[in-house]
């Protein structure tokens, strides 16, 4: 495979991540003559850091696909019937973010409304820099903080006949940009004990 893009003005001096959506199976890539390594993705994503590399105008993407069956990396080594497809089947984006940006956001909330949010960064850890939060519920914005733990009154519980979602947007200010990350999720508590598996304390029968 061969692209060759242009980029905004506007990253220059920031963090640009190249990032595959779904590449069967292996790829080695290369940016402008730049060997930026083999991945494997299968159905799996990856991203790369090409800041450095990526430059305004003409740059040469090409990735060589390797979509032969390897018994080590799943799906294959016998536990299925079928074959898979094969090359780039996913979109492949540039991202922009600033020198110090929100890698990912793991959210857990329960059925009393206990709301932990746990942010991961990455880039320049030094940068001096502020996260808010706002949570919404559709569409309206029920809080606004910045802490990493708050209780929410009465949550609309997530259920099999309810499934209501929430929506946490995620900002990160920093001197080189700010950054966000949308997170979907539901408040929800599950466990497992000898009688079987319960969603928010209500017995449900698993098939399958």
């Amino acid at each position: 495979y061969e692209k060759m893009f242009d980029i905004d003005q506007e990253a220059k001096n920031k963090t640009v991540i190249l990032t595959f959506h779904g590449v069967m199976l292996k790829a080695k890539v290369y940016l402008n003559q730049a060997f930026l390594g083999e991945y494997i993705s299968g159905y799996l994503p990856f991203s790369i850091d090409v800041s450095g590399i990526v430059k305004a105008k003409d740059n040469r993407l090409v990735v060589i696909v390797d979509s032969h069956e390897d018994n080590t990396i799943p799906p294959f080594g016998g536990v299925i019937d079928y074959l898979t497809f094969g090359g780039i089947y996913r979109e492949v984006e540039i991202e922009v973010k600033p020198n110090i940006y929100l890698e990912r956001v793991l959210v857990n909330a329960d059925q009393s409304g206990k709301l932990l949010i746990h942010h991961h960064l990455a880039g320049n850890r030094s940068l001096s820099y502020e996260i808010s939060h706002k949570l919404l519920f559709k569409d309206e914005v029920i809080k606004e903080f910045t802490s990493g733990e708050i209780i929410v009154d009465n949550p609309h519980l997530w259920s099999l006949e309810t499934p209501h979602l929430y929506t946490l947007l995620s900002t990160l200010k920093t001197t080189s940009g700010t950054d966000l990350v949308i997170t979907k999720f539901g408040f929800r508590s599950i466990r497992f004990d000898k009688s079987g598996f319960y969603l928010n304390d209500k017995r449900i029968k698993l098939v399958g």
